[in-house]
């Protein structure tokens, strides 16, 4: 209960300090991202797994996905854990207050990524005051609409906003985002990772506008080093894990985009796939495995322990 607590209690600033050393601070702690769909209320050209030019929803359309009552079934049967709910829009999937409300006792929720596109009686019929990472859009979204929604929600959640560094978005970054700091709204900043994995080559005028808001962890720099494909040792399948909407388990998110997505040509070891929890076939890794993957999802790194490995060339 540790880790819940310091995510109700700990001011956010201090929590995104802490996150890089998160495998110090809770090396056995059980950590799970769960996409509950892929299906989301936008179309974002930089997502990964929703946009048009990915096919993820196809992949995993609606009559894959499992009910409530089904998820609960299964959650009764496998470790505790700490779940990340993400998407797709999480709040497309019906049941997921459902889920919400009844996680069995033995797991926890730590947040839940959202856009906020849904009506607020969906958002209302979840009874825990959980963490929502609320993303913001602004080619989807009116701002001032954003921040009515967040403020109507503000004492029903713990919620902070999250902002990719797109063009579209520049423009509210550089000259609304007191409207956050006005409203005592905590945010941050990411830069953007483009469908091809790479990392956008902003402007020098974008560049020094980031340097004000990108954290130590989430920095254009960092973000280029982790991205080669540098062999590695992980703890990712031994003290985290991602669950697909039918069940499927991969020991990270990086997996999901070698395994499915139609941008990347590459065959996936079987060591990186954990069964599916609603066959009975789930398992988790005994030992930290050596990657060759890139590593470019923050969840990734955040959850899982990685090293380095020097001085060796992968084959």
């Amino acid at each position: 209960m540790i880790l819940e607590l310091v995510q109700k209690f700990v001011p956010l600033k201090v929590k995104t300090f802490l996150k890089p050393y998160f495998r110090l601070i809770f090396p056995n702690k059980l950590m799970s991202v769960l996409w509950i769909t892929f299906r989301c209320t936008y179309s974002c050209s930089y997502c990964p797994f929703c946009s048009k030019q990915s096919n993820f929803p196809q992949q995993f359309p609606i009559e894959c996905e499992k009910s409530g009552e089904e998820w609960i079934e299964a959650l009764k049967k496998i470790p505790p854990t700490s779940f990340y709910i993400s998407g797709g829009e999480p709040f497309l999937y019906k049941d997921l207050p459902y889920i919400i409300n009844n996680l069995p006792d033995k797991h926890s929720i730590i947040g839940i990524i959202t856009n906020l596109s849904m009506p607020i009686s969906v958002y209302e019929k979840v009874s825990k005051k959980i963490h929502l990472n609320v993303s913001f859009h602004r080619e989807f979204v009116n701002e001032t609409d954003f921040i009515e929604k967040i403020l109507a929600l503000k004492n029903r959640f713990h919620i902070n906003v999250n902002i990719v560094a797109t063009e579209e978005n520049f423009d509210f970054i550089k000259n609304k985002i007191h409207i956050f700091d006005k409203n005592e709204i905590p945010y941050h900043i990411d830069p953007l990772v483009d469908n091809a994995n790479k990392i956008h080559e902003y402007s020098i005028e974008y560049k020094e506008l980031l340097k004000k808001y990108l954290e130590k962890s989430r920095t254009i720099k960092t973000e280029e080093k982790l991205a080669q494909k540098i062999p590695k040792k992980c703890s990712a399948g031994r003290n985290y894990y991602n669950l697909l909407p039918n069940g499927n388990a991969l020991v990270c998110s990086r997996i999901i985009d070698y395994k499915y997505s139609p941008f990347i040509q590459e065959e996936v070891d079987e060591s990186a796939c954990l069964g599916n929890i609603f066959d009975g076939s789930f398992y988790l890794n005994s030992d930290d495995c050596i990657c060759k993957y890139d590593c470019i999802a923050h969840c990734d790194r955040d959850y899982a322990k990685i090293s380095i490995i020097k001085n060796k060339v992968h084959k």
